[in-house]
C-alpha cells in the first residue's frame, strides 16, 4: 500500500465525512420542514417587479399576477426600467384594465447608468403598503394562491422577511436539467441555513419584505457600488435568526424562464456569482467549505484509484456510501421543490457543476461582470 494511496484515501475520506455532515445535519433539517398554514389576517400588500424590455414575458405573465386569489387589497407595481421595446405601450393599456396596477417608465440618464438598484429602490418608495412581495418580469406563479403563501410566512409577529423558492421552466435537455439543479442545489443551501438560524441570501425572483426594514437599514446603500446584490446582499445584512421565514410549499413557487444557451446561463451566474465574496465570513465559510468538500471529494477519488487499482474497492465503497447518502436525502428535497424528475442524475450533475462554476470564477477574476439586462 503507497503512501499516496493512503494520503489520497485519507482525503476522499474526510471529504466524505464532510459532506455527510452537510447532507445529515443541514440538508435534512430542510426536509424535515413543514410550512405552517396558520390562521391569520392577511394585510394589503404591495407587489414590485423591475422589467427592462420584456414586453412579452409581461403580456404573458402579468395578467395572472393582476388576477390573484388574495383575501385582501394588493397592487402591482412595474417599474419599466429604460425600456426601449413596446413595454411602456403594453402597460398603458393593462392599466386601463387593471387599476390595481401601477406603472412607473424611467430612462437612462447619459451621465448616470444605473442597475436594478434604483428601479427598485423607486419601486419600494412607491408602494403604499408595508408588506412588499418581489417578483421578476419573467416569471409566472404555480399557483393563484402563491401571495396569501408568501404573507403566511408573517404569521410570526416578529418576521420582518419572507424567502420563497424561485423555480426554473422545464424544457428538453442537458442545459436545462443542469440550471433547475444548479438553482435547486443554491435553494437547499440557503434554506437549510437559515432554518439553522443563519439567513445568508434569497432571490428576488421570490422573495418578500417590510417596507420598514427596507428603509431601517437604508436600503441598499452599502452595496449601491455593486452591480448586483439588489437581493442577496440586502438579505445578507439585514437578516436575523428571528426576523426570517421561508415558504417551501408547491403553491408559494414561482417559475421563471430559463436562459436558452451555455452561454447565457454562464453569464447568468458570472453575475449572481459575483456577491458572494462581499458575504459575511461566516457565510463564505459555508458556502466555500461545501464546494470544496466536493472538488477534493472526487480528487480523493481519482487519485487514490490511479494510485493502487488493486485497491479500487475501498474508494468506490465510500463512493457508494456518499452517493446512496446524498441521493435518500434529495429524493426527499426534490419532492419538495418539486424537481422530483432530476434525482436520478444528480451525481452526473454535480460533477458538471463543479466544472462549470471553475470557469465562472475563473472568467470573474479576468473580466468585469455582465450588467442587468
Amino acid at each position: 500500500m503507497s503512501l499516496f494511496f493512503i494520503i489520497s484515501f485519507a482525503l476522499l475520506t474526510m471529504a466524505a465525512l464532510g459532506l455527510l455532515f452537510y447532507y445529515l445535519f443541514y440538508f435534512l433539517t430542510f426536509n424535515k420542514h413543514t410550512d405552517e398554514d396558520a390562521a391569520m389576517h392577511y394585510p394589503p400588500v404591495s407587489v414590485v417587479i423591475c422589467a427592462r424590455n420584456n414586453h412579452d414575458n409581461l403580456a404573458e405573465y402579468l395578467p395572472q399576477l393582476l388576477t390573484l386569489d388574495y383575501p385582501s387589497e394588493y397592487e402591482v407595481i412595474v417599474m419599466n426600467d429604460c425600456s426601449w421595446d413596446s413595454t411602456k405601450d403594453l402597460l398603458e393599456v393593462l392599466s386601463l384594465q387593471y387599476p390595481r396596477l401601477k406603472a412607473h417608465n424611467l430612462s437612462e440618464e447619459n451621465l448616470y447608468q444605473h442597475d436594478k438598484k434604483f428601479p427598485l429602490t423607486l419601486g419600494i418608495k412607491s408602494a403604499q403598503h408595508e408588506t412588499i412581495v418581489f417578483t421578476d418580469a419573467d416569471c409566472y406563479l404555480k399557483s393563484s394562491t402563491w401571495l396569501q403563501q408568501m404573507v403566511q410566512g408573517y404569521s410570526n409577529a416578529s418576521t420582518e422577511l419572507v424567502i420563497g423558492y424561485g423555480a426554473y421552466e422545464k424544457t428538453k435537455g442537458l442545459l436545462n436539467n443542469l440550471i433547475r439543479f444548479d438553482a435547486s442545489s443554491i435553494a437547499l443551501l440557503y434554506f437549510a441555513s437559515t432554518l439553522k438560524g443563519h439567513t445568508y441570501m434569497g432571490t428576488g425572483r421570490n422573495l418578500s419584505y417590510k417596507r420598514s426594514l427596507f428603509f431601517k437599514h437604508k436600503g441598499f446603500a452599502t452595496h449601491n457600488h455593486i452591480q448586483s446584490g439588489d437581493d442577496d446582499l440586502f438579505i445578507n445584512r439585514v437578516a436575523t435568526p428571528h426576523n426570517t421565514a421561508i415558504k417551501t410549499q408547491r403553491e408559494s413557487h414561482t417559475l421563471s424562464v430559463p436562459k436558452k444557451t451555455w452561454t447565457a446561463f454562464f453569464n447568468q451566474k458570472r453575475r449572481h456569482t459575483s456577491t458572494a465574496s462581499y458575504y459575511k465570513t461566516r457565510d463564505k465559510a459555508y458556502l466555500s467549505m461545501y464546494y470544496l468538500l466536493q472538488f477534493l471529494f472526487y480528487v480523493g477519488l481519482f487519485t487514490s484509484i490511479v494510485a493502487q487499482p488493486s485497491l479500487f474497492y475501498f474508494p468506490l465503497s465510500v463512493l457508494f456510501v456518499k452517493t446512496i447518502t446524498h441521493l435518500v436525502v434529495y429524493k426527499k428535497t426534490m419532492a419538495k421543490l418539486d424537481e422530483k424528475d432530476l434525482v436520478a442524475l444528480v451525481p452526473l450533475y454535480e460533477i458538471i457543476l463543479l466544472v462549470f462554476y471553475a470557469g465562472v470564477h475563473t472568467a470573474n477574476l479576468f473580466s468585469k461582470q455582465p450588467r442587468w439586462k
